[in-house]
């Protein structure tokens, strides 16, 4: 009786507590806009709107976001949040996922960790080789449609947002490809919200800005990145240079249409006017990126309704300058832990010597020393005892020693990369933090600034230092970002990521690269304004390398490819893929062509680059096995090649340098602090800065002649069938397969007439180059691919005017001779002359 009476009350209790807490989720809701759409890129910070309305009492707690509903599996993200009775707030939380994940778990939590409701979230994964866009657009039915927007065998992804979904932190918008803004109200854009997008086209994103009837509101967060002032409206009678830019040669879109009119900014370029001359695209470099103007409204006729519509969005993305590996962020985050796990001068292990004198001492000690003390006494008996009491006395000693050798102190191992563009006041950081206890115990580990910071791990766990912390980490988003009390073993390493932005340093630098006949010329100087001293320091143009022999100190000038000393760009190389074809991480190392150094044979190329930065004599090429290759190399200096490893990566064989020069150089101090809660620590720093000079291009005079050569080209696949990593270098095909590319000039290499123009094939020396290979080249009047005849390495292509597209664009395509056996293709490419 006692026992039914004592659970009938635990019951009741139970409800008593139950029915508060299931009333308190009752009254409260939660929404939540998770990614872009849904969508997210595995390792991209990816912001969720989450809006949580309150009918019940008030709540001070926090917001805590995972991508599975157990918290032994995945780190967390949390933001505090604080809510009236009645009230209702919408706050930003970024977070990061991995590809496995299918939904994510977001908690309202009180302040007693309580649950007071949740809601779980669809997302699906964007991969490395397909396209993300995002729309902002206040038309209820959007005529822009970017879903086919993709390269030969990817994919498109299109997010339509509503203003209020912009991020407000730097480097939420990486995972973006394109983002494109049509009638729409950008006024109601925060000050944060327009530093986001204005430091992610700085950093290499693209953002379209449409105009038209309405263009004042869709103008107005722009006003310092448009390619044009916008002054009002003008009407006109065609769209034809769109047609033309889309590569419709048999439509001008006559019709009477009201576009933006205003002036262009000074260095833009306007890729397409009407008959008369008014300007319908207008862009311009920002930084890294790049802001087009359109100044039509496509939401209206004819654009709406036009067939051609996404073949005009194909040539705005694919006419970009081409990119060198290094700014598409952090693309192997396992060789970047190896590079934080490299402390020059610092050893987790006391020295060799040392413990075999510990060990010595305690053979000696427990035998010879110990029996001759106890025959001494004539009591050998009691050697049961003492060496007992010696193995107690040393193993107590070894630990005490070795506690006292790991000390207090806390090493944070930092590696960063600072890039800085011509004429930009801000620079954008990425950094890898390692934080390396000296014996078990939670850390919290705060930025001082605005950084991003999420934990990271490895895919394969094989380091000397580095495993699990123990636990989940969770990073609270506050005004600044907080690891909050983590747990590290002694003698591991607790790795982070950040990601942020200050100011740019001030070295400056002018390059002019001049035109001659079949030549590039280089010359230019470096400043450094700045207090920083850069050591290392190399300068790196399209296939020249230039070191400084000294460091650079504050105040030095460096003069180079001057007088005597005239330097030439490489003319040799392949073609680079354009932005929307660059997968960082994600191409296969064969797709790779190889060459041969002095003497190294058969390094992959896709390190080119960071060859060029580290130098051969300091480069290992142990990672493809060359055990046998002698090189002694200071700790340092593997260091930094295990971190440009993580970012830096030459796809398809080319640097993607384009007409950019760049300044790179090494120093050890990080421009950046963090705050590690109640216990000391020092910094063991490398930094290495890429900073583009600004570059000038002088045409060759005119009535002169030049070449342009495949390497001031970009390329993107339009059929890939099949064959994963098909580029037009390296490229073998085993089936009857069908691959095509285009084929555009860099931006500063369109020719305003082409006098002549040839196809580069070379086939390798590989046994496949017998085979027949049939060239097809597009034929933009007749809207058909035309058979051309392959005659040698270098052939003449007839009548080139049928075969030139949108700013001198080439469409080639490769098919495959049913014969048997298979086909290589070294190298495929276009050259062209004529006249700028």
């Amino acid at each position: 009786m006692r026992l039914r009476v004592g659970l009938l009350i635990i019951v009741i209790l139970t409800l008593m507590v139950s029915i508060p807490v299931k009333a308190q989720q009752d009254l409260v809701s939660m929404g939540i806009n998770a990614g872009y759409d849904g969508y997210f890129r595995e390792g991209f910070w990816m912001p969720l709107l989450i809006s949580v309305t309150n009918n019940g009492d008030p709540i001070e707690g926090k917001l805590i976001a995972r991508q599975e509903r157990s918290t032994a599996l995945t780190n967390s993200f949390s933001t505090p949040i604080s809510i009236p009775s009645g009230g209702r707030q919408t706050v930003f939380l970024y977070i990061t996922m991995k590809n496995f994940a299918s939904t994510i778990l977001v908690e309202l939590l009180d302040a007693e960790d309580t649950i007071v409701t949740e809601l779980e979230v669809p997302v699906r994964p964007v991969t490395p080789r397909d396209e993300l866009y995002v729309v902002i657009t206040g038309a209820t039915n959007s005529a822009i449609d970017l879903t086919r927007l993709a390269t030969g065998g990817n994919q498109a992804f299109q997010a339509n947002w509503f203003p209020a979904n912009i991020p407000d932190k730097v480097g939420t918008l990486d995972a973006v490809n394109m983002m494109i803004f049509s009638d729409v109200d950008t006024g109601t854009l925060t000050a944060s919200q327009r530093n986001t997008i204005q430091e992610w086209v700085i950093a290499g994103g693209h953002l379209i800005v449409t105009g038209g009837i309405n263009w004042q509101p869709t103008a107005a967060a722009f006003t310092d990145l448009l390619p044009l002032t916008p002054t009002g409206t003008t009407p006109v009678t065609d769209f034809a240079g769109l047609a033309l830019l889309a590569g419709d040669y048999n439509n001008t879109l006559s019709g009477n249409y009201i576009v933006t009119s205003g002036q262009p900014v000074a260095d833009a370029q306007v890729l397409a006017s009407s008959s008369s001359d008014q300007p319908l695209l207008i862009r311009h470099t920002q930084g890294n990126g790049v802001v087009d103007y359109l100044t039509a409204d496509p939401s209206i006729a004819p654009l709406r309704t036009w067939a051609n519509q996404t073949r005009l969005w194909f040539s705005i993305l694919t006419s970009l300058e081409s990119r060198p590996g290094w700014t598409y962020g952090f693309n192997d985050l396992d060789k970047g832990i190896d590079s934080i796990e490299i402390l020059p001068g610092f050893s987790a292990l006391p020295e060799v010597t040392a413990m075999i004198g510990f060990l010595v001492l305690y053979i000696v000690l427990v035998g010879p020393v110990n029996y001759l003390i106890l025959r001494r006494f004539n009591r050998r008996e009691l050697a049961w005892i003492t060496i007992p009491i010696f193995i107690l006395l040393f193993s107590a000693l070894a630990w005490a020693t070795g506690f006292n050798l790991r000390g207090n102190e806390v090493t944070l191992s930092r590696v960063t990369v600072i890039q800085s563009w011509a004429n930009e006041e801000l620079a954008r950081s990425e950094q890898l933090i390692g934080l390396l206890a000296p014996r078990r115990a939670n850390y919290t580990l705060a930025m001082n600034d605005e950084r991003l910071m999420r934990p990271i791990t490895r895919t394969t766990q094989n380091s000397r230092f580095f495993s699990n912390t123990g636990g989940t980490i969770e990073v609270e988003q506050d005004n600044l970002f907080t690891a909050l009390n983590f747990p590290v073993d002694a003698s591991f390493i607790a790795a982070f990521a950040t990601v942020g932005s200050l100011e740019a340093p001030s070295i400056t630098g002018r390059a002019t690269i001049t035109y001659r006949g079949n030549s590039q010329s280089l010359r230019g100087t470096i400043r450094n304004d700045s207090d920083l001293t850069l050591s290392s320091a190399v300068i790196l143009a399209r296939g020249q390398v230039i070191r400084l022999e000294e460091t650079l100190k504050p105040g030095d000038l460096y003069v180079f490819g001057e007088g005597d000393n005239e330097l030439l760009l490489q003319t040799d190389g392949p073609a680079s893929p354009a932005p929307i074809e660059y997968t960082p991480g994600a191409v296969y190392e064969a797709a790779s062509r190889f060459y041969s150094p002095s003497y190294v044979q058969g390094v992959i190329s896709y390190q080119q680059s960071l060859i060029d930065i580290i130098g051969f004599d300091n480069y290992l090429p142990y990672e493809f096995n060359y055990q046998s290759v002698e090189m002694q190399v200071s700790e340092e200096m593997q260091r930094r090649q295990k971190f440009l490893n993580a970012f830096m990566a030459d796809e398809f064989h080319a640097t993607g340098r384009g007409n950019r020069v760049y300044l790179v150089g090494w120093s050890d101090q990080s421009p950046f602090s963090e705050n590690l809660t109640g216990v000391n620590w020092r910094a063991v720093d490398s930094t290495v800065y890429i900073i583009e000079l600004e570059t000038e291009i002088v045409p060759a005079a005119a009535g002169s002649t030049v070449m342009i050569t495949p390497d001031q080209f970009t390329w993107v696949s339009l059929e890939r069938e099949g064959i994963l990593d098909a580029a037009p270098v390296n490229l073998t095909l085993y089936t009857d397969r069908i691959v095509s590319f285009r084929f555009t000039p860099l931006p500063d290499a369109v020719l305003s007439e082409i006098n002549e123009m040839y196809l580069i094939l070379d086939r390798g020396e590989v046994s496949g180059r017998y085979q027949t290979v049939n060239i097809e080249l597009w034929d933009w009047r007749r809207q058909a691919w035309q058979q051309l005849e392959i005659n040698d390495t270098r052939t003449p292509i007839p009548d080139a005017s049928r075969y030139i597209g949108p700013l001198n664009a080439v469409q080639a395509r490769i098919d495959r001779d049913l014969s048997g056996g298979y086909m290589y293709i070294a190298q495929l490419g276009v050259e062209q002359h004529g006249e700028f």
